[in-house]
Formats: structure tokens, C-alpha cells, sequence
């Protein structure tokens, strides 16, 4: 799976998702500002409400899991 652009400000672009795909932003409080579900191969995410700062993405599924750093500019 591929997310870009990181860093970013306002949009962050999914591609290659694995089916039936769990998708959450974690900031560094434990919070969660977005959480969605994917069940396309690709998905475009507004994150222009969240504050800048350093995020946790994790994206799961039945046989899949992917943890990355954001940086919200």
C-alpha cells in the first residue's frame, strides 16, 4: 500500500488498499480524528481539520497490517 504525500497539509491518497481494509489516524494523545473503512483499491482522504502536527496511521485487515508516520504540515 502506498500513502502520499507525506508530509501534507490538506489531502492524503490511499492507493493499492487491501481489501476490506480498517484505516485509522492515531495522534499522539491516543486520539482518533479519522477512521474509515476502504473496500476500493484507492481512496482520498480530507485531513485539512486536523491540527498540524505527528500521526500514527494504521491501516489492518484480516491478513494485513501497516503502521506509518504523518507528518500534517
Amino acid at each position: 500500500m502506498q500513502i502520499f504525500p507525506n508530509p501534507t497539509n490538506n489531502t492524503l491518497l490511499f492507493r493499492n488498499i487491501p481489501e476490506n481494509s480498517a484505516i485509522v489516524i492515531i495522534d499522539l494523545y491516543g486520539k482518533r480524528p479519522k477512521r474509515m473503512k476502504s473496500n476500493c483499491n484507492e481512496l482520498l482522504v480530507d485531513i485539512s481539520d486536523m491540527k498540524k502536527g505527528l500521526y500514527m496511521i494504521k491501516t489492518f485487515s484480516q491478513d494485513y497490517f501497516l503502521s506509518e508516520l504523518l507528518i500534517k504540515e
